[in-house]
């Protein structure tokens, strides 16, 4: 009896890792995805309405999707350091809350920070569209990562507990 519950714990914990590793394909997709949404409604914000930046960060910490908004908060809290440091600076400090991204999209959305604020509305308007361009790759390549490797997460893990408890017993 004792050997079917190590069993059944085992197969449950390799199982619980393929659930957790494809959960996390998942969630960086849709992080991608809202933040995508987001550098829209950030354009047309900035561009079209000509709204300050700080109040564009309080819009997209409260209505951003749920992966994005701690990064809008982080930011827009920290703007009261604005002065003593540079919003790139303050940018940068709010990637931490984006950890499910690579570095490479870090690189991308730190890029678009560095305009932020800083030059003319035209300036910033390209900025933020390229960095869409750029996000939406990075979206279509992790969808496909997310594709192909929920199979193979899946497929591995329940072979591992069961090969595991193979071995055991």
């Amino acid at each position: 009896m004792i050997k079917l519950l190590g069993a059944s714990l085992i197969i449950f914990a390799s199982l619980k890792w393929g659930y957790d590793s494809i959960l996390m394909l998942k969630r960086r997709t849709d992080l991608l995805s809202e933040f995508i949404a987001s550098l829209n409604i950030m354009s047309g914000e900035i561009c079209v309405s000509m709204v300050p930046m700080s109040d564009v960060l309080e819009r997209l910490s409260v209505s951003g999707g749920q992966f994005v908004r701690p990064f809008y908060k982080k930011v827009l809290n920290s703007m009261e350091r604005l002065g003593a440091e540079s919003f790139s600076d303050i940018w940068k400090d709010g990637i931490s809350e984006l950890c499910l991204l690579n570095e490479n999209e870090k690189k991308i959305i730190l890029d678009m920070g560095e305009v932020l604020g800083r030059f003319d509305i035209n300036k910033q308007g390209e900025t933020i569209h390229y960095a869409e361009i750029r996000l939406t790759k990075a979206l279509e390549d992790a969808m496909e990562k997310r594709k192909s490797d929920t199979k193979v997460y899946g497929a591995f893990s329940a072979a591992a507990g069961l090969l595991t408890v193979i071995i055991l017993i």
